[in-house]
C-alpha cells in the first residue's frame, strides 16, 4: 500500500492505524508513504508492486491520474478522516 497525505502527522497516523489492522489472514504493509500529491512515480510503484494508493486530503496530479487509468492502477482519495468518501476509486 502507498499512502500520500497533506501533512506528515496524518500520513504517520494513517499508516500506523492501517498496519495495526493486519490479521493472521490479511497482512497490511505500507511500502511507501509521503506528503504531497499522488505523482506518476507513485502510480508506477503501485503498478510494479501490485498495490493500491491511498490519498488523504490530496489529489493525484493530472498526469498521474491519466497514467493510473492506462495502467489500471487503483487509488482512493479521502477528503477527511471522518467522511471517508471515495474521491477517486479503482477503475
Amino acid at each position: 500500500m502507498i499512502i500520500k497525505g497533506d501533512v506528515t502527522g496524518s500520513v504517520e497516523v494513517l499508516a500506523d492505524s492501517l498496519v495495526k489492522m493486519s490479521t493472521e489472514k490479511v497482512r497490511i504493509k505500507v511500502i511507501h508513504s509521503g506528503v504531497g500529491s499522488i505523482t506518476e512515480s507513485d502510480v508506477l510503484l503501485a503498478t510494479a508492486s501490485n498495490t493500491i494508493i491511498i490519498g488523504f486530503n490530496v489529489r493525484p496530479e493530472r498526469k498521474a491520474a491519466e497514467l493510473a487509468q492506462r495502467k489500471a492502477s487503483r487509488f482512493a482519495c479521502t477528503r477527511s478522516s471522518t467522511s471517508c468518501r471515495m474521491k477517486s476509486a479503482w477503475p
